[in-house]
């Protein structure tokens, strides 16, 4: 998808060890759920916006791929949005509390660490957590 490697390159850092790969990568697999939603959307107009997307990207630099993953991210916020007002949704088990397993206690916190171990006993705080953690 990307035959013009100096020019996706064009602007990155030199040094394999600088911390901005980390984001530059997780932009590029982004870009590659972009063609992943087009190729499970599985319509004819999808394959062909495939195809025409797939030219596009080709001569692109990374911070243009960039902008590019960050407006499909902000699109699909848009539809989710405007689909949830036109036809809203069931009403979900998301709240719905789960019997525990730890005893006695909500968290438990390891004294040589720190660390604290909690119970996620419904689906929003496990949803909550997985978005803490990015």
């Amino acid at each position: 998808a990307l035959p013009d490697m100096n020019a996706l390159l064009a602007g990155c850092p030199t040094d394999w060890a600088d911390p901005a790969w980390s984001n530059i990568t997780t932009k590029l697999v982004d870009l590659r759920e972009l063609f992943s939603s087009l190729d499970r959307a599985g319509s004819r107009a999808a394959l062909n916006t495939k195809n025409r997307l797939n030219a596009f990207v080709g001569g692109l630099s990374f911070r243009q791929i960039s902008n590019l993953t960050d407006a499909f991210h902000g699109e699909l916020e848009a539809i989710r949005a405007r689909l949830q007002k036109a036809i809203p949704p069931e009403p979900s088990d998301a709240f719905t509390r789960w019997p525990g397993l730890m005893l006695n206690t909500d968290t438990i916190t390891c004294s040589e660490t720190g660390l604290h171990i909690v119970e996620l006993r419904c689906a929003d705080e496990l949803d909550m957590e997985h978005r803490a953690l990015g």
